[in-house]
């Protein structure tokens, strides 16, 4: 049974046990539990409860002769996952080693700080708060650290020309360490929940949320501290936070978009400059267009000049279809760049990316216009050298041609 995620016919035979319980009289000494029976108390059956709930010991007893429960508390006598705690001190030692809130739990024994009696998740005391609290800092302070060990983390700071090493006390082994904590509320959890919330995102900006706020936290505590002394500043922690992310946003986001304009500039360039070199590789067949014309003034006869002007024709036309696929790609390269760039130029009021946004799209507008130029000289140039091989094989075949086509 997985304790942390019960079902409902379980919690209700949990809130069960513990009200059988609330009637008994409980004795914790000498590393045994022993449960005076109350009044209408079934022994088997809350013997039974007691097992389903995590006790696992052999030795788990029911004795109806002197109307008493009883099992032994050591090491190994409770289930891993058990929700039944002899004291507070085991519910802590249990806890601290998960490093996060333990959703359902019957404590015995409760200490001094509640008269002895039981607690339990149904009404969760002070001290379970104070403890919850406790955990979900501990688990916020390893997220951000550059080392954690068993009662301790230590992380660096900036501190004007040098690195600050902060190291932060998790007196995980000490429950009296709690107390220090002052009367808690709401708001606390809330503070605390919401800074898990944004440390514990896995985005590009991770790095800089955990950086920020080793720098909010090391603002109001000495190079070394214990963790009950960030917890009495949170509300401090935590506008302090708010602030720096602000300072931050307004600051360095401006750097970054910056950075990507500048990254998406080189990647267009790239693309368009692939496409000019692909085109100059075919303006490479207008010479070889010119010595083919030229050709045509030795050929000897009409039939091999024929062959020349249907050569010329292939050149062009090819070139053509080519060129033509050419400038499809850079229509839909200049309205991907349209889009890419568009949502950049909505921050008006950042004039400095705007600005910047603006030029790179019309550098790069430039840029694709003057392939499109070239694309439709090299068309040209080509279609030039096909028409000068017919004038030349039209003048040097005068009379043949006119032979062909007017002689019968």
């Amino acid at each position: 049974m997985n304790k942390d995620i019960l079902t409902q016919d379980e919690i209700k035979k949990l809130k069960y046990l513990f009200a059988q319980l609330s009637s008994c009289g409980i004795k914790i000494e000498g590393g045994w539990a022993e449960i005076s029976l109350g009044q209408d108390i079934n022994g088997e059956n809350l013997k039974e409860l007691l097992r389903t709930f995590g006790v696992k010991s052999e030795e788990l007893d029911y004795s109806s002769f002197h109307n008493l429960v009883s099992f032994p508390i050591k090491k190994g006598d409770l289930a891993e996952n058990t929700v039944i705690f002899p004291t507070l001190d085991s519910f802590w030692v249990k806890a601290s080693s998960l490093d996060h809130e333990l959703p359902y739990y019957i404590i015995l024994d409760g200490g001094e700080r509640v008269n002895n009696g039981m607690i339990s998740f149904l009404m969760p005391e002070p001290i379970i708060k104070k403890i919850n609290l406790f955990l979900k800092w501990s688990r916020l302070i390893n997220n951000i650290s550059k080392y954690s060990f068993y009662d301790k983390c230590i992380y660096y700071v900036p501190d004007k020309n040098n690195i600050k090493e902060v190291e932060i006390i998790i007196p995980s082994n000490n429950l009296s360490i709690i107390d220090e904590i002052v009367e808690i509320n709401k708001i606390n959890f809330d503070f605390v929940n919401e800074l898990l919330n944004i440390i514990e995102v896995d985005d590009v900006m991770t790095s800089e949320r955990q950086s920020i706020l080793r720098v909010a936290i090391s603002d109001f505590v000495d190079n070394k501290c214990v963790l009950t002394e960030i917890i009495e500043q949170d509300k401090q922690i935590y506008k302090r936070y708010k602030d720096l992310v602000d300072l931050y946003t307004k600051k360095f986001s401006i750097d970054k978009v910056l950075s990507e304009i500048e990254s998406k500039y080189i990647e267009y360039t790239s693309k368009i400059n692939d496409i000019i070199s692909s085109t100059q590789n075919k303006a490479y067949a207008i010479p070889g267009a010119l010595i083919a014309a030229s050709a045509l003034i030795k050929a000897g006869n009409l039939l091999i000049g024929s062959l020349v002007i249907i050569g010329l024709f292939m050149i062009f036309l090819i070139t053509f279809v080519s060129n033509q696929s050419y400038k499809d790609s850079l229509d839909e390269l200049n309205t991907s760049l349209e889009k890419s760039f568009k949502r950049f130029q909505v921050l008006e009021k950042r004039t400095q990316i705007y600005k910047e946004a603006g030029d790179t799209i019309q550098k790069l507008s430039i840029k694709i216009s003057k392939v499109k130029r070239r694309l439709k000289l090299v068309n040209a140039m080509n279609f030039i050298m096909l028409i000068v091989g017919g004038i030349v094989l039209y003048l040097n075949n005068q009379d043949e041609l006119y032979k062909i086509l007017f002689e019968k």
